[in-house]
């Protein structure tokens, strides 16, 4: 995995981290961040991984959601971007996955 840059990480804090018990007034301690990695190997080249982590997010989940690659045109029939296939997985107690697939009814463009 090479180094991270800067501009593939953002810290920040929650609004109201201040106002919690036992955090001193005017702390600048991050409560948040988010990344994008990536891993050096033919296989995962120019697949960016994200990592998003907090306190107070609104929801608490580990998942990896692979967004697949549109097809070319000539294959895809004009599908429209916005319509991304793609595979989640959420891990839980009661893991479970979801996929979703763009298409278009045969002669509607």
């Amino acid at each position: 995995m090479p180094p991270l840059r800067p501009d593939d990480v953002i810290c920040g804090q929650f609004s109201g981290h201040t106002d919690e018990p036992g955090v001193a007034e005017g702390s600048a301690v991050e409560t948040f961040v988010a990344l994008r990695a990536h891993v050096d190997t033919r296989r995962w080249a120019g697949v960016p991984f994200f990592i998003r982590a907090g306190k107070r997010l609104p929801v608490t989940v580990t998942e990896v959601l692979a967004r697949l690659r549109r097809a070319p045109e000539a294959i895809a029939g004009g599908a429209d971007a916005s319509e991304a296939n793609y595979v989640r997985f959420r891990l839980t107690r009661t893991s479970r996955s979801r996929s979703a697939r763009g298409s278009r009814r045969r002669g509607r463009r």
